[in-house]
């Protein structure tokens, strides 16, 4: 598999039969095929996985004569899972501009990263490029939560009223502080009701 030319590592799994994912355990990582196909046959010698229902020996020729074909299938392989995934290096141009972010965020400074998290980066940024950033930000959180979760965000870590939430496109009023008058007559509903206990 091609991650645009990311290197990539192979993670041989044992596991039962039906290959579920809360029986598997790692069993090796390699960094190339090569390395990946003689774990597998270890593991078939060792009588850990079959192949082609076979293990030790006989698997283990099954195995090799579908290597030396260059037709091995991990469908043929039992008790035995794998996983590729792309190697992670900061330094490779091909890397996650996230992943770069995050790390920064994690070496710099403690007054530089706490004047990011308190907002006191943002004094004397104009005020049309300010209400960008803003705007960019409270539609990221937007997308992080999800219903009242984003109402309690907003509301009670940013300090914002119900009316702020309203001016800036938030249309949350079923998430709003429940009036007195209604809680109020909840109240005297459930007063009025007939007690079902003899």
């Amino acid at each position: 598999m091609s991650y645009d030319g990311k290197e990539t590592a192979y993670t041989l799994f044992a596991c039962n039969l039906h290959k579920e994912r809360g029986s598997m355990r790692i069993v090796a990582v390699a960094g190339n095929m090569e390395t990946l196909y003689a774990a597998i046959g270890n593991e078939i010698i060792e009588g850990n996985m079959d192949y082609r229902g076979y293990s030790k020996l006989k698997g283990f020729g099954l195995f090799r004569e579908d290597y030396k074909k260059d037709e091995f299938s991990s469908a043929n392989l039992d008790y035995g899972y794998i996983e590729d995934q792309p190697i992670l290096l900061l330094e490779n141009e091909a890397a996650d501009a996230d992943l770069k972010q995050t790390y920064g965020w994690l070496t710099m400074d403690d007054s530089e990263y706490n004047r990011l998290r308190d907002g006191s980066a943002l004094k004397g940024v104009a005020p049309d490029r300010l209400r960008l950033i803003l705007d960019r930000a409270l539609r990221s959180a937007a997308n992080d939560y999800r219903g009242a979760e984003l109402y309690d965000f907003l509301h009670g870590t940013l300090d914002m009223k119900d009316d702020e939430i309203s001016k800036v496109g938030f249309d949350m009023k079923e998430f709003y502080a429940v009036p007195d008058e209604y809680v109020n007559g909840w109240e005297n509903e459930a007063a009025e009701e007939p007690d079902d206990e003899i």
